[in-house]
């Protein structure tokens, strides 16, 4: 045979077998992306936090994982042994961190078991929506009045269980109708508080110094040029709309320990803000004004810190706020 065909030969097969070799370099390192992955659907806390946001990705997982994994079963083998073999002579690809080498990619690769995970996912969902009915019994017993808490709970519970529903049909159908109808409970109940609450004003007993309506506008002013004074706690835009002075005077908030020297000065307050979601509701927060930090400073203004007390908070209809004049 003549030479040069013959060195033609062999850099073909070489340049096949680089080939190959980069071909399964590619798909281990699409395998243990998958693993990864899928390792990540272990926790609820994930789940917890966005529940649909998560079980999309799950969605999007499964997706993927079926559109790869029978393509590679077919290449490379239906058993860990299997695949293992396939790999054994294969450079491990850098950004490989589940499958290490060829042994614990033939375990990886069959590791995965979309049916059992997706019990176990349904199973996080069920368990956080317990927790939210266990909440809600709680708060009517240490808390009846915080009827916009359990709503919100409601909501979080019909939320998990309508995913652990999608997830294993028929098994929490029945935990889903309850928070169903909790839902719709409270939210009658949570109507009715906010269309019974009042406008508390200022408090007629303040001692100054300072004249409310000064401190008030104060107040508003200082937010609306301070939009990020502490996290709001109703997903909504927070635009500031009306305050009233709530102290009865300036609290002391720091002082020097050895002369009792005050060093800052707060003043306690109620604020409504205007949202974006409902026009005709108003978010009305206890908050704390602050002065300046300094020794022998004088209560009053100007503001220089705000924030509101935590669970301090309220809905009522905007209509029942006065329009600062």
């Amino acid at each position: 045979m003549n030479k040069w065909i013959v060195a033609g030969m062999v850099i073909l097969l070489a340049a096949s077998a680089v080939a190959d070799m980069e071909s399964k370099q590619e798909d281990w390192l699409r395998m243990n992306a998958l693993v990864d992955s899928f390792q990540l659907f272990g926790s609820q806390f994930a789940l917890e936090e966005d529940p649909w946001a998560y079980a999309e990705s799950w969605f999007k997982f499964i997706d993927e994982w079926n559109e790869f994994s029978p393509k590679f079963y077919a290449a490379y083998g239906n058993t860990e042994e299997a695949v293992t073999q396939s790999f054994r002579d294969v450079e491990r690809p850098d950004g490989v961190t589940v499958a290490h080498n060829a042994q614990s990619l033939g375990w990886a690769a069959h590791s995965v078991d979309i049916e059992s995970r997706q019990r176990a996912i349904a199973e996080f969902a069920g368990g956080v929506g317990d927790n939210r009915l266990l909440r809600i019994q709680q708060s009517l017993e240490h808390t009846p009045d915080r009827v916009d808490f359990r709503l919100r709970l409601a909501n979080q519970a019909g939320v998990v269980f309508s995913l652990a529903e999608t997830l294993e049909p028929g098994s929490y159908a029945e935990k889903l109708a309850k928070a169903e109808k909790l839902i719709e409970e409270h939210e009658a109940a949570n109507r009715e508080a906010i269309e019974a609450t009042t406008w508390p004003g200022h408090n007629s007993g303040f001692q100054g110094p300072g004249d409310p309506d000064e401190l008030a506008q104060a107040a508003l002013e200082f937010l609306r040029q301070n939009p990020n004074w502490t996290k709001p706690e109703y997903d909504d835009e927070h635009i500031p709309y009306a305050a009233a002075v709530r102290g009865r005077s300036w609290e002391v908030e720091k002082m020097i320990f050895l002369t009792g020297q005050p060093t800052q000065y707060a003043l306690d307050m109620f604020v409504a803000f205007k949202g974006t979601k409902d026009p005709d509701i108003a978010y009305v927060y206890q908050m704390v004004f602050y002065t300046g930090e300094a020794p022998g400073i004088n209560p009053g203004l100007p503001f220089r810190f705000a924030n509101s007390r935590q669970y301090a908070k309220h809905q009522m209809l905007l209509k029942n706020v006065p329009a600062p004049e």
